[in-house]
């Protein structure tokens, strides 16, 4: 009697696809490839997957957003589990795999972590995606003069016509801050005129003037959602309080704004 085959013992393996640190200022995505040997007895594969990537804080980013080739074949993973073959999709001796993950400048900072499954008659390998999304900041305007020469009777102010915009982009909290460049002899006020309350704080006391240390001006958590706008802006006024006290003539001011990753080492609220 001839022998029968022996056939191979199942095995189980795991692996880690690490997609690396990213900043998702703008939508991006990351790729990364490996292959994976294969016989000829294992002529089918099935591939399951968790709903979504989790961080530690409960965010998550959905697993739709991963996309995954098998051997110049496309799959989109949002429609459960699936299995090929090989008359679909030739593996004789290796699947060459490119697992795609996008993300978006509303995904939250955290390490995220998915898993991919991988079975086939003789082995089961299970994929473990993790991804570092790191914090944000951004910031713009279009006015890089302002103009102090509009004078208010009621309170003897000097200001600018029109407040300066500041537009403010971030996937975690921030805090805008402000200063002197160069002390001067008259002083420089600085307030917030118009502001989201819902999502910004206000931190500048009445009252306060600008020096060449930085102040807090406000903070907020992160601006950009999966439904809403990038940005969120603050109108901030210039203006000298009692400005008769101060001598008369042009007055150069240089004011620096600086927009950082609010922590306790950046500034205690």
């Amino acid at each position: 009697m001839k022998n029968k085959p022996v056939r191979a013992e199942f095995k189980e393996y795991r692996s880690k696809i690490d997609f690396g640190k990213a900043r998702p200022v703008e939508s991006l995505t990351l790729n990364r490839n490996l292959s994976v040997k294969t016989s000829s007895e294992e002529d089918w594969v099935k591939v399951e997957f968790d709903s979504y990537l989790s961080n530690q804080n409960g965010d998550y980013i959905p697993i739709h957003r991963v996309t995954l080739d098998i051997n110049d074949r496309h799959f989109q993973l949002d429609k459960g589990p699936f299995e090929i073959n090989s008359k679909k999709v030739s593996f004789t001796e290796k699947l060459l795999l490119i697992f795609s993950l996008n993300l978006t400048p509303a995904d939250r900072p955290g390490i995220y972590q998915g898993s991919i499954r991988f079975q086939t008659p003789l082995k089961k390998i299970t994929f473990q995606l993790e991804v570092e999304v790191q914090p944000w900041v951004r910031m713009e305007t279009d006015q890089r003069l302002i103009n102090l020469n509009q004078v208010t009777k009621e309170d003897v102010k000097l200001q600018s016509p029109m407040p300066l915009t500041i537009r403010v982009a971030s996937n975690a909290q921030w805090v805008l801050s402000a200063n002197l460049v160069k002390d001067t002899k008259t002083p420089l006020w600085i307030s917030l005129s118009r502001w989201r309350e819902n999502d910004i704080q206000s931190l500048i006391r009445s009252g306060e003037f600008l020096e060449m240390k930085k102040k807090p001006l406000a903070a907020g958590n992160g601006t950009v959602s999966r439904s809403e706008s990038y940005w969120v802006e603050l109108s901030i006024v210039v203006y000298i309080e009692d400005f008769i006290k101060y001598p008369a003539g042009e007055c150069l001011f240089q004011l620096r704004f600086l927009l950082e990753i609010w922590d306790q080492k950046t500034v205690k609220l």
